[in-house]
């Protein structure tokens, strides 16, 4: 997305210290090189008796002699270049960092202040991009996107962070998964359309074995779009969503590969499938779909410490009036660290069959994952917070078992403070369906359906 260069004390000393050493290096051997090659170029056949000199860059010397000084120019000029950047690149792990602590996503229009209007699962994007710090402070943007199926709606998603700046000793390092795919529903054992998607895969990171290693999401960004042209025979889009039954984001199984190399295994899994009949009315499905996913990573390696925690698990059965379920889970972590927080390397839900409504994809009324209210003493060494999870339905669904998960780590430094960020984004979809029930500009609120907001850390 470009670059902005400037000297100062933005990066770490060693990497200000790499940079001006090569500098340094290319200027010397620079003027050796000139020096050198201008030297040649005064051999002839007849004798100068030297009486000083007067160099300016212009057509002085013969045009062989320009040629080698300006070809000698032009090569180191790449060379410096080449050598600065490939620094640079190297000194981007940075000493702050933003952890992704989850979100919390609900939609808000209520017919007649009573009745949530219920939709599919549309794109999703809960993720933190653009860090960047100084030496006191920072800022970074979370993307939030959130749309329905069909129907208009508005709702202010929220995203927790906690933040670090500048810890010694500390490195970080933040890397993307992205991938596309295309699923294609088929029936199943109850003659229901299902449509299943697994993707899996290492990623690699150039880290010191010897150092303490960890890697937290950053967030997730799902687009999905329903293409006509891909539909069966006599099949159409009803809209750009679906009813998942199973979402999953995890990165786990990390494993040293040699003295170097780090690598870590990262899995997303979305199932989705039909709801169960309403008044004997089935609604329109989708059969194919195609998405575009990103995954963001962030790691931590250095002198800090962390402890990856067992998942936290609850099992529900989802119905009207529903809410988010939150677990206070206390634990004792290293003592003598001067903080604690808490990032998260996994997170899921899963809607079951229940009683005999075999059909487990339902409407989405809210989505939440986040860890928050931590609170660590740093003498007894134990960290206490709170794991909130919930798929949220409306007042028309049927009932459904549901189960939750998310599996937090715990990240503990020696010298530095962290700062909480709860950020929150506007989101509006005018009703496609029912024009004039539902319209973004009758409430003073924005059409959009992705919100990028930029927040302060110091």
């Amino acid at each position: 997305q470009g670059f902005n260069y400037q000297w100062g004390n933005r990066f770490n000393h060693t990497c200000v210290y790499k940079i001006v050493m090569i500098q340094r290096s290319f200027i010397v051997l620079f003027l050796f090189c000139f020096f050198f090659t201008f030297a040649l170029c005064q051999t002839g056949t007849s004798a100068v008796i030297f009486q000083g000199f007067n160099y300016q860059w212009g057509n002085r010397f013969n045009h062989t002699c320009v040629y080698k000084i300006v070809m000698i120019q032009r090569s180191f000029i790449v060379l410096f270049l080449f050598c600065f950047f490939f620094t640079f690149a190297l000194c981007q792990t940075g000493t702050s960092a933003v952890i992704f602590q989850g979100f919390n996503y609900q939609w808000e229009r209520k017919e007649f202040d009573l009745f949530e209007t219920p939709h599919r699962l549309g794109s999703f994007e809960s993720l933190i991009v653009d860090e960047k710090f100084t030496e006191t402070s920072g800022q970074a943007t979370a993307n939030f996107t959130f749309t329905p199926g069909v129907n208009g709606d508005h709702s202010q998603p929220k995203i927790y962070t906690s933040s670090f700046i500048n810890a010694p000793g500390v490195a970080v390092m933040r890397k993307n998964v992205d991938f596309s795919y295309t699923d294609n529903a088929t029936l199943n054992e109850h003659d229901l359309p299902d449509a299943q998607y697994v993707h899996s895969e290492y990623v690699r990171f150039d880290v010191n074995a010897t150092k303490a290693f960890t890697v937290v999401l950053r967030g997730i960004n799902i687009e999905m779009k329903c293409n006509p042209e891909l539909q069966p025979i006599g099949g159409e889009c009803n809209s750009n969503g679906v009813w998942p039954y199973h979402l999953e984001a995890k990165v786990s199984n990390c494993a040293v590969e040699s003295a170097n190399t780090t690598a870590c295994l990262v899995t997303y899994q979305l199932f989705r499938s039909w709801v169960p009949f309403h008044f004997k009315f089935q609604k329109p499905f989708n059969y194919v779909m195609s998405y575009t996913v990103n995954i963001g990573l962030t790691i931590i390696t250095g002198n800090f410490n962390y402890h990856e925690l067992k998942p936290v698990v609850h099992k529900t059965s989802i119905e009207y009036p529903a809410s988010t379920y939150t677990q206070a889970v206390t634990t004792d972590v290293t003592p003598g660290y001067k903080d604690a927080t808490l990032g998260m390397s996994q997170f899921s839900f899963t809607l079951l069959e229940t009683l005999d409504l075999k059909a487990p994809g339902r409407y989405l009324e809210g989505l939440s994952f986040y860890l928050n209210n931590s609170f660590y003493d740093s003498n007894s060494g134990s960290i206490s917070f709170n794991a909130t999870m919930g798929y949220e339905t409306t007042y028309t669904n049927m009932p459904v078992r549901a189960e939750y998960s998310i599996t937090p780590t715990v990240i503990q430094l020696p010298s530095n403070s962290f700062i909480h960020n709860e950020v929150s984004g506007n989101i509006c979809f005018n009703d496609e369906a029912f024009p004039y029930t539902f319209r973004c500009g009758l409430h003073k609120l924005t059409a959009q359906t992705h919100d990028s907001v930029l927040f302060k850390i110091n």
